[in-house]
């Protein structure tokens, strides 16, 4: 396993090739690439950040990403 984690940026032009490189090079070692752009408040993280992640699993395999889930607590309810 091989869990990869960037910017929002890195899907941009300007680093697309780089990515595609690594992707290519992982591919050819036998990994199975899985990539998706996550957002912490929709999975119980009270901030509005976004963040690639990447899961390479060696051979052929199936992954799914976690479901979203309502966001419970707020930044004032972990201040208090």
């Amino acid at each position: 396993y091989i869990v990869f984690e960037n910017v929002a940026a890195i899907f941009n032009n300007t680093h697309r090739t780089v990515l595609n490189l690594f992707k290519r090079d992982l591919e050819e070692l036998g990994y199975t690439l899985y990539n998706k752009l996550l957002n912490t408040k929709d999975y119980g993280i009270p901030q509005n950040r976004e963040r690639v992640f990447m899961v390479s699993i060696l051979g052929k395999w199936n992954y799914n990403f976690p479901s979203k889930f309502p966001l419970k607590l707020r930044l004032k309810d972990i201040f208090k």
